[in-house]
């Protein structure tokens, strides 16, 4: 069963190995080897961070600023695992 939760600090090393692959993925016509996991960090300051886990492996996140909510923003960051991509 996939569960929602906050995001503890313990998490940012799966999560940065989780928006890399993500955006390698996703961006595969552009030249993705400049791209490092550290981008992590500097693509989620100040958003709140939610944390998706299956069978306690954390399979994806969805990080946001608060305030972009009431602004109905579109621009946030939802990087999931390959293999769970279109089951949360």
């Amino acid at each position: 069963m996939i569960k929602i939760r906050a995001f503890i600090e313990d998490d940012r090393p799966v999560l940065r190995r989780i928006y890399l692959s993500s955006r390698k993925q996703t961006f595969y016509w552009l030249d993705t080897a400049a791209y490092r996991p550290e981008d992590f960090d500097e693509a989620t300051v100040e958003e709140e961070i939610i944390v998706a886990e299956d069978e306690r492996e954390v399979i994806g996140l969805i990080a946001f600023l608060r305030q972009d909510i009431i602004c109905s923003r579109t621009d946030h960051n939802i990087p999931v695992r390959s293999f769970h991509q279109g089951i949360i």
